[in-house]
């Protein structure tokens, strides 16, 4: 069967370290992607759980939980504790697509930093209510789309309501794995403002696997990130990306990526700037188990 969510190229899209085009490094801290002229050092940790039931070979559910706390040295940067909580119910059409159903709440806890006192606000809330499904249109051709309304609340702000929503769709070649991208999203807010953004993007990516050991990509996107309350955050960005990575043992991958960005920015923070970043890093997964089989 197939299952919704992400398969573009084993997760390669998401490696190369923070920031990019609105998220689509697949990093959910909006405000850290922008480029300024300040400079910090920051500790992020993340964690979640996740628990899932069959309740039959069609039907199951989920429920999942995430914890995100970031932290900089800078006070000019804007501490925050993200929570959210996700549930859901999944049902197999037929070997080859999948429905899904959620609903899914987050709240944002702005801590430390000065941009609460300059027009951001101390928290944001969201609701939202989504369905979504997988399709296998072809043995090749996999695609995937969801659509969600979410109500945002921030303090100091009227209330937002939005429509969110994803469409992947990929063609898999025997070594090469061609995917586009578009999405729409409510981003975690904090880094260099207290607020909620706003981002929208589409993504081009190639993901070609030369060995049994070695895998590399290429990424082109243009992304659009707007604060929902005003005009503080207002950025369209440009990306090209590139990497690979290479597996040295079961459980660990080393990878290398090159970013060129271009960011133009109209809001009160960040500003028009261009930029080039090297990654290099290894990535551990720890082995698959269960808690009742």
């Amino acid at each position: 069967g197939v299952t919704s969510g992400s398969f573009l190229g084993g997760g390669l899209q998401n490696v190369g370290g923070l920031g990019g085009i609105s998220d689509i490094t697949g990093s959910s801290l909006n405000n850290q992607g922008i480029l300024n002229a300040r400079s910090t050092t920051a500790f992020q940790n993340r964690a979640g759980i996740r628990l899932s039931y069959d309740w039959s070979p069609r039907v199951s559910n989920y429920v999942e939980y995430l914890n995100m706390l970031q932290l900089f040295t800078d006070p000019r940067f804007q501490n925050s504790i993200f929570h959210s909580a996700r549930g859901g119910f999944g049902y197999v059409l037929s070997p080859r697509s999948r429905l899904d159903a959620f609903y899914r709440f987050q709240f944002v806890d702005f801590t430390g930093g000065a941009t609460t006192q300059r027009g951001g606000v101390s928290s944001s809330t969201s609701h939202s209510v989504g369905v979504g499904g997988s399709h296998l249109f072809a043995q090749t051709v996999p695609g995937s789309a969801q659509i969600s309304v979410t109500l945002t609340e921030q303090q100091g702000f009227r209330d937002r309501v939005t429509v969110n929503g994803f469409v992947q769709i990929a063609k898999q070649f025997p070594t090469t794995l061609l995917a586009v991208n578009f999405q729409q999203q409510i981003g975690t807010g904090g880094g260099v403002f207290a607020a909620t953004t706003l981002s929208q993007y589409v993504v081009l990516m190639a993901n070609q696997r030369f060995s049994r050991y070695v895998n590399g990509f290429v990424q082109f996107g243009y992304g659009r990130n707007r604060s929902l309350g005003g005009q503080t955050i207002a950025l369209n960005t440009y990306q090209a990306r590139g990497g690979v990575t290479v597996a040295l043992l079961d459980w660990l991958t080393g990878v290398a990526t090159y970013t060129y960005i271009n960011q133009d920015s109209s809001g009160l923070f960040g500003q028009t700037a261009q930029s080039n970043q090297v990654f290099i890093g290894l990535s551990a997964t720890a082995p698959q188990w269960k808690l009742l089989d």
